[in-house]
């Protein structure tokens, strides 16, 4: 689900790399810190306040629950910090890991990264319309539906909202 959001917003690879996340990656030690930016109130506005605040929540109530992976963790941890939260860690950004296509929860981190440091990092208008696009699927879609898929008790009616939640989105 996530490649094609990433193929609709980024357009198609001539190679298993994301250019922008290539680059991105390169810029990443030169990048300030303490330089990001959180989710604008366009965006917000976009999300609805009712929804930042479920998946707020939502994130942080998954962080409190074992966490498989690094990666699943600073995922959670980056939906909170581009929603405007701080996570109960404080925060902190990972450097930026390797990448291919075949790793779909680094796209989502790799988005909110870039979207975060937009204001570091050059990008060309058509991709930060992309980068935000992506972002706002990964908050507002993803995430939930990506840590509530290992629960068969409720994978019908998680399947049921999934697709409810994604004709709202259009």
């Amino acid at each position: 689900m996530l490649e094609a959001v990433v193929l609709k917003s980024l357009g198609p690879s001539s190679g298993p790399d994301i250019l922008l996340f290539v680059r991105f990656r390169k810029a990443w030690p030169s990048l300030n810190r303490e330089g990001f930016k959180v989710a604008d109130d366009p965006i917000l506005q976009k999300i609805g306040s009712r929804n930042v605040e479920l998946v707020l929540s939502f994130a942080e109530k998954q962080l409190d629950v074992f966490q498989p992976r690094d990666d699943y963790k600073e995922l959670l941890t980056l939906v909170i910090m581009f929603l405007g939260g701080i996570p109960k860690n404080g925060i902190t950004f990972m450097a930026p890991a390797g990448l291919h296509r075949a790793r779909w929860m680094a796209k989502g981190i790799y988005a909110i990264k870039v979207y975060m440091f937009r204001g570091e990092f050059k990008m060309t208008k058509k991709e930060e319309v992309a980068i935000t696009e992506l972002c706002m699927f990964v908050v507002s879609i993803y995430v939930y539906h990506w840590f509530q898929a290992p629960s068969c008790r409720f994978a019908p009616r998680n399947d049921l909202k999934l697709l409810k939640d994604l004709k709202a989105y259009n």
